[in-house]
């Protein structure tokens, strides 16, 4: 009887995690399906779903071990190599990668996601030449498929291939029976060949519309702006000056913050070719923290935060960046929006080093608006509200300035694109350790990068990116009034 009713749960936790699943609520579709687990740990199809969710919830090395269970129980699917592989790739295992990656098309050779996985994965390798190929087979089995024209508008592509895939992506855009997120996709594709082919006021076109559909929530610059005033508030020059701290010593975590776009990655790519850091990307370790110790009225909890609350919350955080780093003596977390616990992070971290990236503001907003974040950032989708978004962080890192002298590193794209080898020490110097050479070529280093800027970093360090928003002239007009009403730029 006992074995009846177990069964009875297991089916009921099973249905709940479809329904959550399907909610985008995994953390409570992983629990759902862990527990359906207990009882037929063969169900494949709960495996794959947990490994989703595990991916979704940023733990990859979960995501990696559910995979291969799964992979072991169904040696035919290709699909539980596909999550295994994106597992492999969140810890930073590039070449296991890409053995999963090889075992995903052996296991199914007809499948277009095993071969756009495979296509990918060589890409974030750094191996552009062997994607753009597969892509082009791709291309050749499944010609107009979109996720094959969004794959290729990532590749090294030659210039008449650039504008046959941006015709394509055209019409997956105009396909009113396409999905919305689908469609969005393809237009920030889009947007994207077209300025790589010159055709400025056509990338202005797909970019406008890709950004109307991306939109699944307003964003509300009010709220923003009286967030940014509590974080002053809570974390006062008076507290700062005194406040209660973890007496964790460590200088594991380094810290890399700013607006998204502003050179983020390419700081990391230069700091993890040093043998001693390892390069994690953007963790939510960060706001796990906060969510953790900080809930509820800002200004109260920060004044009620305990040095054991601390310490117990940094040593948490150090075993996480371990299970990630190894042995690392370094552990980047290049998580932009950090720059909004800067106050919690020295409270937890004392030593830990922090680095800031800044930008010329019509660049790096310009970036923003082209970026498919995929609804992790609402500001990003208006002038208006990149505009209020972007006066929010000029007004709090002026804050952290004030408050916390000398203890960061500030790192302007545009200075360290033009001199990178005198950057690149200043970096290293500044983190702790000694010179490598291997930090003047980050563009050979083969470890993953999953950020929006995975393309750039495998390039040589140049000053292409600087200033390009020049190119578009008077069509950015609208953007650069927005943020001169905030205060971003001058007259």
């Amino acid at each position: 009887m006992d074995d009846i009713f177990s069964g009875w749960d297991s089916g009921f936790a099973l249905a709940d995690a479809h329904a959550a699943f399907e909610a985008g609520r995994y953390e409570k579709a992983a629990e759902l399906y862990r527990r359906a687990l207990e009882s037929d740990p063969g169900d494949v199809s709960a495996l794959t779903r947990l490994a989703t969710c595990e991916l979704q919830l940023s733990r990859p090395r979960a995501a990696l071990e559910v995979a291969e269970r799964a992979m072991d129980l169904a040696p035919s699917r290709a699909e539980p190599a596909v999550l295994a592989t994106a597992g492999a790739l969140g810890v930073g295992e590039v070449d296991r990668a890409l053995e999963l990656a090889q075992e995903a098309v052996a296991r199914d050779e007809s499948s277009p996601q095993a071969a756009l996985c495979w296509a990918d994965v060589l890409l974030t390798a750094g191996q552009t030449e062997e994607a753009a190929a597969a892509l082009r087979e791709a291309a050749q089995r499944w010609p107009g498929r979109p996720q094959v024209l969004l794959a290729q508008s990532r590749a090294g592509l030659a210039p008449e291939e650039q504008g046959e895939v941006a015709e394509g992506l055209a019409s997956v855009t105009r396909d009113a029976s396409a999905s919305r997120e689908l469609r969005a996709a393809a237009a920030f594709a889009e947007g994207a060949l077209r300025e790589k082919l010159g055709e400025h006021a056509a990338a202005v076109e797909a970019l406008t519309l890709a950004n109307e559909l991306a939109t699944r929530r307003p964003f509300d610059p009010a709220s923003h702006e009286r967030l940014v005033g509590e974080i002053i508030s809570a974390w006062s020059a008076d507290r700062l000056s005194a406040p209660p701290r973890s007496g964790v010593e460590s200088r594991l975590p380094v810290f890399i913050v700013g607006m998204p776009r502003t050179g983020t990655t390419l700081v990391e790519q230069i700091l993890a070719c040093h043998p001693a850091v390892f390069g994690a990307g953007e963790l939510d370790l960060v706001p796990e923290r906060a969510r953790e110790l900080l809930s509820g009225e800002l200004e109260a909890r920060v004044s009620s935060l305990t040095e054991d609350a601390l310490r117990s919350a940094a040593e948490r955080h150090l075993e996480q960046l371990r299970d990630r780093g190894g042995e690392a003596a370094r552990v980047t977390d290049k998580l932009p929006t950090n720059f909004l616990h800067l106050g919690l992070i020295r409270a937890l971290f004392p030593r830990a080093a922090v680095i800031h990236c800044v930008r010329d503001p019509v660049d790096a907003s310009l970036s923003c608006w082209q970026q498919h974040f995929r609804g992790a950032h609402a500001w990003s989708h208006r002038f208006e509200d990149i505009a209020a978004f972007y006066a929010g962080h000029e007004r709090l890192m002026a804050h952290w300035r004030e408050t916390l002298p000398g203890e960061m590193l500030e790192v302007r794209y545009e200075d360290l694109v033009a001199e990178p080898e005198r950057w690149a020490r200043r970096l290293i110097d500044f983190v702790g350790l000694a010179w490598d050479d291997r930090c003047l070529a980050p563009h050979k280093h083969t470890r993953a990068v999953l950020t929006a800027s995975r393309d750039r970093v495998r390039e040589r360090i140049d000053a292409r990116s600087a200033g390009r928003s020049a190119a578009y002239g008077a069509l950015l007009d609208p953007l650069r009034v927005a943020l001169r009403r905030r205060g971003v730029i001058g007259a």
